[in-house]
């Protein structure tokens, strides 16, 4: 047998909104550090590296959830 949760489950689809704005959010970040006065480089490259983790982390996560889903590839 197989365990089957409804899409219209409050739960599942929170997982999948939460996730997507993570990835979001990610791509924003990435999208404007560079514009970011006074950084040091070593510093805009650690957060850089922590922001694509995330992102790549929330793939991963939908991934393992739904399988083949939407790629929304964005600065970064």
């Amino acid at each position: 047998s197989s365990l089957s949760i409804p899409s219209s489950d409050a739960a599942v689809t929170n997982l999948w909104l939460n996730l997507y704005n993570g990835i979001e959010r990610a791509n924003m970040f990435l999208e404007q550090i560079d514009n970011v006065p006074g950084m040091s480089d070593k510093s805009r490259l650690q957060y850089k590296s922590e922001a694509r983790f995330l992102r790549a982390f929330y793939y991963f996560t939908l991934v393992q959830c739904w399988g083949d889903v939407p790629f929304r590839p964005r600065g970064g």
